[in-house]
């Protein structure tokens, strides 16, 4: 595997996208839209859509600087925005070598993923991302005496079920971090069955067994 394209799999799976689904968008682009090379940087316009075409507001939006293996030790960061109330988004582009991949979703909606180049681009041709209904999970902890929740680690893992992608299902997801105020929040999930386990600072752990559905699931934890 390729420098570049082991990069944009690690970014990739930070935001939840399973390896295969980021090999499927991002190798279906329209050739105009996915040219490598020395690109100028500028500002990339675009919008989200739902799977019926619909404009979407509010669902963040990131770029990542896609270099070629020539360039493993660029710095991938980029800009983020959110979308407007029409579905539009701007996002400031640097110079890099190579091209650029645009990632939207989160909350309640899956990522999606889509190479972007500003080579051989007509700038009146649209650039949209469909993103399709997901998930977002909401665990509040509390305890019963009305004191503060501890702080916390976590481990988020799962699974979704097959797909046409995939007869064998997606690759397994996974999510560790911090809960500070008693609040944990994972969104732009697919679909899934999954096991979130918990360890307090104190020594304290709980382990939870979830069925994720489209839309916000919240879980209210007294400890």
């Amino acid at each position: 595997m390729n420098q570049r394209l082991r990069q944009v799999l690690i970014v990739a799976a930070f935001f939840g996208i399973p390896a295969l689904l980021t090999l499927s968008l991002i190798g279906s682009d329209h050739a105009e839209d996915a040219q490598r090379g020395t690109q100028p940087g500028g500002v990339v316009h675009g919008r989200v859509l739902d799977p019926e075409g619909a404009a979407l507001a509010g669902v963040p939006v990131v770029l990542i600087l896609d270099p070629s293996e020539h360039a493993g030790s660029e710095d991938l960061s980029g800009a983020e925005t959110a979308t407007a109330a029409d579905g539009s988004f701007t996002l400031q582009a640097k110079p890099v070598d190579g091209r650029y991949t645009v990632l939207a979703g989160g909350g309640i909606w899956q990522h999606a993923a889509r190479a972007y180049s500003f080579i051989g681009r007509d700038e009146k041709q649209e650039f949209a991302l469909r993103v399709q209904p997901g998930c977002e999970l909401e665990v509040r902890f509390t305890r019963d005496d009305g004191g503060a929740v501890g702080p916390a680690s976590y481990t988020f893992e799962g699974r979704a079920p097959a797909s046409w992608l995939s007869l064998f299902g997606q690759p397994p997801l996974r999510r560790k971090g911090r809960i500070e105020d008693g609040e944990l929040r994972i969104g732009g999930l697919p679909p899934m069955h999954a096991q979130l386990y918990v360890r307090f600072d104190n020594g304290h752990s709980l382990e939870l067994a979830l069925e994720l559905e489209p839309g916000h699931t919240l879980k209210n934890i007294q400890l």
